[in-house]
């Protein structure tokens, strides 16, 4: 960059304007040169040409007073177009700006869209898997009251066969009683009748009359 950086107090020496001037003239854009911030020592430095130190010599010193009328309009001008470039480059950044935030938005949006479509999937998931869970909770325990009700069917069977078979057991007992009376009365009967048999023959014998 062409110039040479100078203090305001060196460059007032140097064009006899006072300091205060220059840093008017700096602050309004019409000087270049670095500020307090900007510099080490937190001094101002203004930047200038062989040129310019010659026309603010030609100024006899009286910069910080009422300018002539040909350095107001040169000024001026100088003004205009500095702002009008500040402006159309304030508008470029302020476009550029804007066609960042879209992106960033865009990104976010998409971002955000396919967050919400994943937690979505995932929930759909835990639906599923919490349907099938109690799916076969509610199959196990249907199971399980059908296991215990052919258990109890199956013990139910097994009481009524056992008592069925009490049943079946003291019907044959009473069978067997009474098929037993029957036969010892046929025995006696016989016996009777042999004795009865035995009396006859010894009365109608020889012998019997012989005595």
């Amino acid at each position: 960059m062409d110039g040479t950086l100078y203090t305001l107090e060196e460059a007032s020496k140097l064009t006899g304007a006072s300091p205060e001037a220059l840093r008017k003239r700096f602050m309004r854009g019409q000087l270049d040169g670095v500020t307090s911030k900007q510099s080490n020592d937190g001094k101002v430095r203004i930047r200038l040409t062989e040129g310019q130190l010659s026309d603010l010599r030609r100024v006899d010193g009286r910069v910080d007073e009422e300018p002539p009328e040909s350095a107001v309009r040169v000024d001026g001008d100088l003004t205009v177009q500095v702002l009008s470039r500040l402006a159309d480059s304030l508008e470029r950044r302020l476009a550029r700006a804007e066609e960042q935030v879209d992106q960033a938005r865009g990104a976010l949006d998409a971002e955000r869209t396919a967050r919400d479509q994943e937690r979505q999937k995932w929930a759909d998931r835990l639906d599923a898997l919490t349907g099938e869970l109690t799916a076969m909770r509610e199959g196990r325990t249907k199971d399980r009251r059908d296991a215990r009700a052919a258990i109890e069917r199956i013990q139910k069977a097994a009481r009524e066969a056992r008592e069925q078979a009490a049943g079946l057991q003291e019907t044959l007992d009473q069978v067997l009683a009474n098929q037993a009376k029957p036969g010892i009365l046929a025995r006696l009967f016989r016996l009777k009748r042999l004795g009865q048999d035995a009396a006859n023959h010894d009365t109608n014998s020889p012998e019997g009359d012989r005595t």
